[in-house]
């Protein structure tokens, strides 16, 4: 890692987040379109508009630092978009497969929850508390999303499925 600082590893973090939000952006609509489940195609309209914001966060989070908003691409949100839009194409819509969606937007949040933390702890060390809170709002944000999901699979989405006969 040689003369690498804290805050370079804060702005490569950065980088890899915004790179995977935009990501995920453009598989928003996909994903949506692939599911029948009315409450899960309204949690993925509503994810399009949350990424929004979580990529305009990130955005001033740059300009806080005072360096251009940089995106990298993510190699490992790519493979859990990749993953899910590979579901989204797999057999017939229904409930089995919505099941399957959703897992695999699990895993993409998870992706994103853990990376703003990290963000925000980085940030914190580095005792620039405003993008540690932007980035604490983003992790909640996620977090409250992750419960969502589980609540959404265990009340409806899987019973579903098994009902179907998956």
């Amino acid at each position: 890692m040689g003369d690498i600082t804290l805050r370079d590893v804060l702005i490569d973090e950065l980088a890899d987040s915004l790179g995977a939000d935009r990501q995920l952006l453009d598989a928003w609509p996909a994903l949506e379109a692939a599911v029948t489940a009315p409450l899960l195609k309204k949690f993925c309209a509503e994810g399009t508009d949350y990424t929004r914001e979580r990529i305009r966060r990130l955005e001033a989070v740059f300009a806080l630092l005072g360096v251009p908003a940089t995106a990298n691409s993510s190699e490992a949100m790519a493979g859990l978009i990749e993953n899910a839009l590979d579901l989204a194409e797999e057999g017939e819509a229904g409930a089995v497969r919505d099941a399957a969606i959703l897992a695999a937007i699990q895993k993409l949040s998870h992706y994103g929850h853990a990376s703003y933390l990290s963000i925000a702890g980085i940030a914190e060390t580095l005792r620039e508390g405003e993008i540690a809170k932007l980035m604490r709002k983003s992790f909640d944000e996620k977090d409250e999303a992750i419960e969502e999901m589980v609540a959404m699979a265990d009340d409806e989405i899987n019973p579903r499925a098994l009902k179907a006969g998956g």
